[in-house]
């Protein structure tokens, strides 16, 4: 091509005109910029995404609590800096000796695939260790060992922040029996936002509008648009994230965000709740209770929600917790239930290959396979799952394709109230991991 052609780089963001320079010339200006772009990442496309799995059908009530507060099931996020840390903990259900598990963490950037850091790069002291916390059940009718996992601890400990997985095998790594999320930031941007009502007329009846700002204090950005990710949670669902927004508006070292529809959630309904924490009496939303070789736990028969009006009712935003109203110390002496689920929707078995799972908390945020409801002409939709004592939030979710919709039972009403938050990413210049330097907390308020 002559020399006095101009030629048009785009660059995601950006466009670069250039003219009366060879092509050598234009590639070696550029090359410096395209590597400290953070959006020049080399990353193979067989780079691994860390899910959240459990290989191992014993395992069961995997939870995070945080260390010393006496929380139980509470979001997994340490703030560097600080006295914070997590406690992860399964129960593995039946008798035998312990199991000798073996853990180590792993460096995700921000949509949980692997980062390209080492080891050493992220972490401090060993790169492993063994899970040397177990106990076992005591006087429960399903005999289980129950195992915990604090970090940091004295052998394993983050030394950046980001998105991290906690890994737990027996000899080799890459064969887990559990893998769990957990996030570690280090504030490093100031975030200001709002969870509220929809704006645009016609979502305003069924969904939630998401708008923060963020304030990039000292961050070194080369380029706005594109150097700083974001990821926005509802509740802790993993399935319906919202991440890597554009900012709307640059304004100095502010980022806003303020979007009519690309911050949009189906509002949903508060959760539905039982309670089975003393098996002497009847709980909320137990029907009966019957012993046989385990206690049996016989919930109402639901109904279907999705034509009803809004009602405001107090629940855990999905979540649970494990009591036993007895014993201080639950972990131990909460015993296994089967729980009886059954769902009277309006319709019955339409043949159209959709299923429908009883969600939440208690299945990982997950379709799980244990919590697919069967139907049949007689009983209708029904399921049954062991779950260890407790307050459980649940609903239900008609899925197809791969898609989850609780709305097609719970409805959508813009008065639930939901919780929100929004995680903010950096990669800093010639870095090979995203960080995550800030966490903003959000809850609608609504209806409650």
């Amino acid at each position: 091509m002559p020399d006095s052609k101009k030629l048009i780089i785009k660059h995601p963001g950006r466009h670069f005109l250039l003219g009366k320079f060879r092509y050598n010339i234009v590639i070696l200006c550029l090359l410096p910029v395209f590597i400290l772009s953070n959006n020049y990442k080399i990353r193979a496309d067989d780079t691994p995404i860390m899910q959240e799995v459990i290989n191992d059908p014993n395992i069961r009530t995997v939870l995070f609590s945080r260390t010393g507060a006496g929380q139980s099931n509470t979001y997994p996020i340490i703030q560097m800096g600080t006295h914070d840390g997590v406690s992860l903990s399964w129960d593995v259900i039946g008798t035998g000796p312990s199991i000798n598990y073996q853990f180590t963490i792993v460096h995700c950037d921000y949509d949980w695939h692997k980062s390209q850091m080492l080891q050493s790069d992220y972490m401090r002291a060993l790169y492993s260790d063994i899970v040397s916390s177990v106990g076992f059940s005591s006087a429960t009718y399903v005999k289980y060992a129950h195992y915990t996992i604090n970090l940091p601890n004295d052998n394993i400990r983050p030394k950046v922040s980001g998105n991290y997985v906690i890994v737990v095998y027996l000899d080799d790594p890459d064969k887990p029996v559990l893998v769990k999320r957990f996030y570690v930031y280090d504030k490093q941007v100031n975030i200001g936002g709002t969870a509220l009502r929809a704006t645009d007329p016609q979502y305003r009846d069924g969904k939630h509008e998401i708008n923060f700002t963020i304030n990039t204090l000292n961050l070194t950005l080369l380029d706005p648009l594109n150097d700083i990710k974001t990821v926005i949670k509802q509740n802790w669902r993993w399935d319906n994230e919202i991440s890597n927004l554009k900012p709307t508006y640059v304004n100095n070292n502010s980022l806003i965000y303020d979007y009519q529809e690309g911050n949009l959630f189906d509002a949903g309904n508060e959760f539905r709740t039982f309670d089975d924490r003393d098996l002497r009496y009847r709980g909320f939303g137990v029907r009966s209770l019957a012993y046989d070789s385990v206690w049996n736990v016989y919930l109402y028969p639901d109904e279907d929600r999705s034509y009803t009006v809004y009602s405001s009712v107090v629940d855990q935003d999905g979540n649970y917790v494990i009591v036993d109203p007895s014993n201080s110390d639950a972990s131990l002496t909460a015993d296994y239930t089967n729980v009886h689920f059954k769902l009277s929707p309006a319709y019955t078995d339409d043949g159209s290959g959709s299923e429908i799972y009883v969600f939440g908390a208690l299945s990982d945020w997950k379709v799980e396979k244990r919590f697919k409801l069967d139907y049949s002409a007689r009983f209708g939709y029904e399921c049954d799952a062991l779950l260890k004592q407790g307050v459980y939030d649940y609903e239900y979710v008609k899925v197809k394709d791969g898609k989850l919709d609780p709305s097609e039972f719970e409805g959508n009403h813009w008065e639930t109230e939901d919780n929100y938050t929004v995680f903010v990413y950096y990669r800093p210049p010639s870095a090979l991991g995203d960080l995550l330097v800030g966490v903003l907390h959000l809850n609608t308020g609504m209806g409650k």
